[in-house]
């Protein structure tokens, strides 16, 4: 599961006593309002790390298991699918990121795209979907949410890092 790191009251400080973990969804972080709600946690005056833990995303406009669906089922609208939750993910990033904080994650997208294009075309030849190709999806899409959030909160000045969650857990038991 993706998780995001950071130290929000001092962008300093990188090492901290105390960890607040919160699970969100990442429906939290596309949706109207939700990345300023998660910035009033870190502006809350909390004086310890955050771990945001975050769940898939569940929006139609931006999930891409359709596509996988479609290229199975050989829909013909397969392509302007592709192209249609490209324009939402561009226009999400434009929406909620800082234009200094989004090379990283349009970089991102758009490698993420290629990728997917590939597996959506073998689903298309052999007419069938693997459950490695579910997964990588729905785990390609989490990416981006999370990196959505992580330059949203680098463009607001604070100091965070996205990676699995067991990682920033046991770095913890550590200390």
């Amino acid at each position: 599961m993706r998780a995001l790191r950071g130290s929000f009251f001092d962008t300093r400080e990188e090492n901290v006593s105390r960890v607040a973990v919160h699970a969100i969804s990442g429906s939290m972080i596309v949706k109207d309002g939700g990345v300023d709600k998660l910035l009033k946690i870190c502006k809350g005056g909390i004086k310890s790390g955050l771990i945001f833990v975050i769940a898939p995303v569940c929006n139609t406009d931006l999930e891409l298991t359709q596509l996988l669906e479609a290229a199975r089922g050989r829909d013909e609208r397969l392509w302007a699918m592709m192209e249609g939750k490209t324009h939402s993910w561009s226009t999400l990033i434009e929406a909620l990121v800082p234009s200094k904080n989004r090379n990283n994650v349009e970089k991102e997208v758009k490698e993420g795209f290629a990728q997917v294009e590939a597996i959506v075309r073998a689903a298309w030849l052999v007419n069938d979907i693997t459950q490695g190709s579910q997964k990588f999806i729905d785990s390609i899409v989490s990416g981006w949410a999370t990196s959505l959030l992580k330059e949203s909160f680098k463009g607001h000045g604070y100091w965070c890092e996205s990676g699995d969650i067991n990682t920033f857990l046991d770095s913890k038991k550590g200390e």
